[in-house]
């Protein structure tokens, strides 16, 4: 190999090898999982900020969790944040799913993975409603 081949050739193999670990691992964060802080968060539903989730369907975002009326006043509450790479989630009402913009993994309302990349389900969080608060856990 001639010296003017040379030059470029190490440049570029320095660059990869240094760039490509780190490339490869910025989508390897699979079991991304979020908690409550204080174990407890509480939601009041006589709150014009979560006034959406007194009608069916209706859903607030709070504190990295999706808070949702599936109807009859149940309600479930799922973290809002992507178990591949911990990319905050969009709800899609019309597919009725969460979906991240960040690598395309789909959610169900169950949590469940229905399409990847993400491999690990959402976490799942107990709601329980007194009068107009919901308690997550």
């Amino acid at each position: 190999m001639k010296r003017r081949e040379f030059i470029p050739t190490a440049i570029l193999s320095s660059v990869v090898i240094t760039t490509l670990p780190v490339l490869a691992s910025s989508c390897k964060k699979d079991n991304v999982t979020p908690s409550i802080q204080g174990g407890e968060l509480t939601v009041d539903l006589s709150s014009p900020a979560n006034s959406s989730l007194k009608q069916d369907g209706g859903y607030i975002y709070t504190n990295n969790i999706f808070v949702y009326n599936s109807g009859n006043e149940n309600y479930l509450a799922l973290s809002d944040i992507c178990t591949h790479a911990g990319c905050s989630l969009n709800y899609n009402s019309g597919q009725e799913d969460l979906y991240c913009p960040c690598h395309g993994s789909v959610f169900s309302l169950t949590g469940s993975v229905v399409q990847g990349p993400a491999r690990t389900p959402l976490p799942k969080y107990k709601v329980s409603r007194s009068g107009n608060i919901l308690t997550i856990s």
